[in-house]
């Protein structure tokens, strides 16, 4: 299904695969997609997406929030503005790249979580099996149960006690 140009509130389900292209829109939700799954260009106060069976990309988009729970392959955030902040759970793999926006929270990946170049107010990261972080920024840095985590060249104003790792990597 391609959804192009709409307004309002979409909602898509339960398909073989979606695209959404360029759409100005309250609230987008696409929820258990069998095949790839496409955002792009598109700006909304909130933005959810749950449950895809196949790769993610979520590039280039602009509102609110976002929400990425439970995806079984690779899930792609890149280029994003969400003022509000992403967070995205129970993931296998999980790319974070070149983001800005507020509250960011990575958590429950069963692969890699890598988060490069993003540009944030906070960023969560807990219960990951492995997590890469390089070149991000921002007030506040909170980490916590992370299984291995890697950190290089990360600025933060404050950060707790267990990301200590900031300029060592932790196995």
């Amino acid at each position: 299904q391609g959804i192009n140009g709409q307004l309002g509130s979409l909602v898509v389900s339960d398909c073989e695969s979606a695209t959404s292209i360029g759409n100005l829109v309250t609230t987008l939700k696409m929820i258990r997609c069998v095949g790839q799954v496409a955002v792009t260009s598109t700006f909304a106060q909130s933005i959810t997406i749950e449950s895809m069976s196949q790769d993610v990309a979520i590039v280039g988009n602009t509102g609110g929030t976002l929400e990425v729970t439970q995806c079984s392959r690779r899930t792609m955030v890149k280029g994003n503005n969400f003022a509000m902040g992403v967070k995205v759970a129970h993931m296998t793999h999980v790319v974070l790249d070149g983001n800005t926006g507020g509250d960011f929270e990575v958590s429950d990946t069963v692969g890699n979580a890598t988060i490069v170049d993003n540009m944030v107010v906070s960023l969560r990261i807990f219960q990951n099996a492995a997590a890469l972080l390089k070149g991000n920024m921002g007030s506040w840095l909170t980490c916590r149960s992370n299984s291995g985590v890697c950190g290089t060249n990360d600025t933060f104003l404050v950060a707790t006690e267990q990301c200590s790792f900031l300029r060592q990597c932790l196995v």
